[in-house]
This record gives C-alpha cells, structure tokens and sequence, in this order.
C-alpha cells in the first residue's frame, strides 16, 4: 500500500491526469507534503488548491529526485521516452501513462484486479499502464472469461474530448461559446461533431488508437490469438469513453451467468438500463448496461460499456498498481 510518509512526484502535474491523480493520493490518506507536483518551467510556481490544500508545482530541472520513491508519470510520449529511464533506480517505483513504453518486451503493462498477479519485483523498471479504452474493456473481458475462453472482440469506441488533453479540452470549450463565429464546416472541428478517427492513419486503414487497443488486449491478456478490431471515435462530450463491444467465445454462453459474474466485482456496476457518459463523470467504477446475446449466435453477447476516463481509464488504475507493487 502507499503509505502516508511516501515521497510522491507526478510529472505533468498540470494535466488533466495529473490533477486527478493528485487528488486521490489526497483523498487516499497521503500528505500533501510528501506529494510533489511536477511540471515544466512554464508551469512552476502555479498553485493548485485541492479542498483546504495548495500544492506548489515545481520546475523538473530543479527537482532533487533522490528522495521520492513512487513516481506518477502523465507526461506526453517523447517526453516520457526521454525522461523516464533517467529517473530509474533499485529503490523507487514508476508508474506511466504513456503509450510509448506499453508495448516493449522489458515493459510490465498493467490494469489493478487484471493481471497484476504477475507482478515481481518491479523497482528499476518503468510499470506501463494502458490506453483509457483498453483498461475498461480488459475489465470486462476478464471478469467473463471463467465462463469461456473469448476469441473475438470486435468494438466501437466514443471517446469524449477530455481525452485528448487540457488544451484540445479548451478548443471544444471555446468552439461552444463562440458557436456562431466558429466555421463548422472542418472535418476536425470538436464541437457538434462526431470525427471517427483518433491518432494518425496506419497504412492498414486503422489508426494509431485502434492498433494500441488491439496489442495492449493482446498483450495483458499473453495471448495473442484474441481477434480484437476496434473503430475510435472522438465525440463531444467533456468526459466518459464508451464501448459497443461484440465480444465471441468459444463456447456457448449463458446470459444470466455472464451478468452475475460481472455484479461480483467491485469495480464494475451491471445496469439493466444504459448508463451515459454523463453519469460516470464522478465515478472510477466501470459501468456495463445494454447486455444481451445474439439472437443467432449464442457464442457472442453485445454490451455497452461507459467509463470515465481520466479516473478509471488512467489515475485510479495507476494509483492501485502502485499500491499492489508498494505492498
């Protein structure tokens, strides 16, 4: 567990990540005055206020890393590539939420209650956690697959703007206060809009999102004969990531069976209605609603899974896999 005298630095501290990250190591017992909010020099001396506490942000080139022992890393892919392996050492552990280290073979890929039982001695290794779609979805998949083994997950994603970071976050806000001067017209505009394509286009017709999905289900699961297709869309709505996901199984699957696996775990709330992006704007827990099977195929169930994914999609599951490693 993460105990109250840890020395805590989050790089990025200023994101949207890392804002909410800091607030559950709050609101998880830990001294503010053991957690060290880290930026760039653009961002140092800004004050972040949580409730009664403020938190100074601090310039990372004049951070004395020697004394803090778990590291929360929210930075941006080049950044974290560039930065992180600097920072390893025997003694402490790191934690990122870049997709650039995810999928390299020295690389543990992460999601708290899923396959954190392979865990060893992680110190001196950067701990990877996954894309904010990936870590709802291996949720589900796990907790059904004691009924069958699956062999397919074909899904369609809608991700909210939050999702692309503070400053596209700002763009959206800005297109709908200025609705009437803004020239809607662009296939990239984030308001009123629905753009079904998230990172760049991949020679294959996927996009850079869609492939991440694919390998991080693949290799949190070791098994890579899943057949995972996924289609990400970027909608506006300010927070929650939703999922319609097929999902197949080699065996023939009882419905009732499936629901009550999912009501079992603490991390998930089954609803017989649908659950919106709306409703899990305070929430860590994963919401699966719209259950049912198809009515040809009795080896394939439809569900429809809602998450926030700031929380449960990247800061909560990086403050757990802390906890499991700190134990």
């Amino acid at each position: 567990m993460i105990q109250p005298e840890d020395k805590i630095a989050v790089l990025g501290a200023t994101g949207l990540v890392g804002t909410n990250l800091i607030n559950l190591l709050i609101n998880k017992g830990v001294s503010p005055s053991n957690i060290y909010p880290i930026a760039s020099s653009q961002s140092s001396g800004r004050v972040l206020t949580y409730g009664t506490y403020k938190l100074k942000v601090l310039d990372f080139n004049e951070t004395d890393f020697s004394k803090i022992n778990i590291i929360f890393s929210a930075l941006k892919d080049d950044l974290a590539a560039s930065i992180l392996p600097n920072l390893l050492n025997d003694k402490t552990i790191i934690i990122d939420k870049s997709s650039h280290f995810r999928l390299k073979n020295y690389t543990p890929l992460l999601i708290a209650g899923v396959n954190t039982n392979k865990r060893e001695n992680m110190l001196g290794t950067i701990i990877s956690t996954p894309n904010c779609c990936t870590i709802p979805l291996a949720h589900v998949l796990h907790a059904i697959q004691p009924l069958s083994a699956v062999v397919k997950a074909i899904i369609c994603t809608y991700q909210s703007i939050s999702g692309a970071g503070r400053e596209t976050l700002q763009q959206f806000e800005e297109q709908i206060r200025n609705r009437d001067k803004h020239n809607y017209t662009k296939q990239d505009t984030l308001a009123f809009n629905v753009i079904p394509n998230i990172g760049k286009r991949c020679e294959n017709g996927y996009t850079e999102e869609e492939i991440k999905i694919e390998q991080e289900i693949n290799k949190i699961f070791d098994n890579q004969n899943i057949l995972i297709s996924a289609t990400c869309t970027r909608v506006p709505v300010i927070y929650g990531h939703c999922i319609a996901a097929h999902v197949e199984f080699e065996d023939e699957i009882n419905l009732q069976e499936l629901t009550y696996l999912l009501d079992q775990k603490k991390r998930y709330i089954v609803r017989t209605d649908v659950t919106t992006p709306k409703e899990v704007e305070n929430t860590d827990k994963v919401f699966v609603s719209r259950i049912k099977q198809h009515p040809r195929n009795k080896k394939a169930v439809e569900l429809w899974i809602t998450a926030n994914n700031i929380l449960r999609g990247a800061a909560s599951n990086a403050v757990e896999v802390a906890e499991l490693i700190a134990r």
